[in-house]
């Protein structure tokens, strides 16, 4: 077999005769993978170019040795079918019986000489097609899943989900491990046979509001809403272990396969949906076979860090407390403070929102947005769990704590205060936060 690749692009032209091939390639332009076809296992190539990259369209060249074009289009149809990819033939004029037999199993026939003009206008023809169908589909045709375009949607709503309810929702990246060895009959490989087993079994074990969505060739991700990690990692350990008893035939017996994932647990809305997937990617470090990877653990152990902000529109309380808290927690890897006027100038600085541990000490009357106000947004917005709120103000009636609590207040610690009990208080809540 020779295989000539122009660039990375999104076509194929497969046939035996290189002057025609060249020929259709200038019609089409410079971008196609090229595959000459010289023997019957060419088929499985194929496949492999349809299943690991964006293929428009397929165009075989139907030569002389019309039996062997007819056997490559019945073992490539399902494969083209399943990635709604256009199957077309070129060639010169052959035997009508041929022709139809052919076109049992493709879209078109195309026949040679034919005007470059008219050859792209018939292509452009069913690439638009396709991308129309795209556009519209959200189920995986092989394994019933959702698609990638319906999980980004579903993890957008996820993410504002989290805002309103401030309950947090859970991913899981599934991934199929090692497949590379065991190839089914007819020449398919048993990626097809066993991803749909995975998503089957999946959808089986989970609860009806979780969804399940194909996001590549070998992995899939589960979106479990209102799902804490520690449930989430129980699941997978329990769905890892039952599906490697599953069975799945190869020619030479039966086969076990196993999965992996990774489990990362989302209980603030400031990522997008994509920046989102892009976290749940599998490092090298961490595949293997049967592993339930806890990222958020493993991002909370490397990030662990207390942020502190003082928010006060009285600038000597700012430098002062800056000063003073910067050895309030020793046990802590990293301390970072930072100091804010008033609460607008605090929610404009995108420090607030990095994936840590905020104790925030704040003043109750402040211009622009006062103690209160700043305290019921991050109530109402923010993760609780992250977010320590310690109010500080000269307010020190019963009723004025008891309102600050309501609104979400850690503690209340009353102005002029003593340093040495604000830091024991700051203690106590950094403690009791973990």
């Amino acid at each position: 077999m020779e295989v000539y690749v122009r660039n990375q692009a999104e076509h194929l032209l497969i046939g035996e005769d290189s002057f025609s091939l060249n020929f259709l390639e200038t019609c089409l332009g410079n971008s196609y993978k090229t595959i000459k076809i010289d023997s019957s296992s060419q088929s499985v190539t194929i496949v492999e170019q349809l299943r690991n990259a964006d293929i428009e369209f397929v165009m075989i060249l139907v030569g002389s040795s019309e039996k062997d074009a007819l056997r490559l289009v019945r073992e490539i149809k399902l494969s083209c079918e399943h990635k709604y990819v256009p199957l077309l033939l070129a060639g010169t004029t052959i035997s009508m019986t041929t022709k139809l037999e052919l076109l049992k199993h493709a879209d078109e026939w195309i026949e040679l000489p034919i005007e470059p003009a008219e050859l792209m206008l018939r292509v452009q023809k069913h690439v638009d097609t396709r991308r129309k169908v795209l556009s519209h589909i959200l189920v995986d045709p092989l394994t019933g899943a959702y698609n990638k375009p319906f999980l980004l949607h579903e993890i957008e709503r996820q993410l504002n989900d989290v805002k309103r309810s401030l309950e947090p929702f859970t991913l899981v990246n599934i991934k199929i491990d090692e497949l590379d060895g065991i190839i089914m009959p007819n020449q398919y490989t048993a990626r097809d046979t066993v991803i749909k087993g995975l998503v089957d079994y999946i959808k089986r074990s989970v609860r009806p509001m979780d969804v399940l969505c194909r996001y590549k060739e070998d992995e899939c991700i589960l979106i479990l809403p209102k799902t804490y990690r520690e449930d989430a990692v129980k699941l997978m350990n329990r769905l890892v272990d039952g599906f490697s008893q599953i069975p799945f035939q190869i020619p030479d017996g039966e086969a076990q396969v196993t999965f992996s994932c990774v489990v990362l647990e989302f209980s603030d809305a400031i990522h997008s949906p994509e920046t989102c997937l892009s976290m749940m990617q599998f490092s090298e470090e961490e595949e293997g076979i049967k592993r339930v990877i806890d990222l958020t653990e493993e991002q909370f152990q490397a990030h662990q860090k207390l942020l502190i902000a003082v928010i006060d529109d009285d600038r000597f309380i700012r430098e002062m407390l800056k000063d003073q808290l910067q050895d309030i927690e020793d046990e802590m890897v990293d301390i970072e403070i930072k100091a804010y006027s008033n609460g607008e100038e605090f929610f404009e600085d995108p420090w607030h929102r990095q994936n840590q541990r905020y104790l925030l000490i704040i003043d109750r009357i402040m211009p622009k947005m006062d103690g209160l106000e700043l305290l019921q947004k991050i109530r109402t917005e923010y993760d609780r769990k992250r977010y320590i709120c310690l109010m500080l103000t000269s307010k020190d009636s019963v009723s004025d704590i008891a309102f600050a609590i309501q609104r979400g207040a850690n503690d209340y610690v009353v102005k002029p205060f003593g340093l040495k009990e604000l830091r024991a208080r700051i203690r106590r809540l950094i403690r009791g936060s973990r």
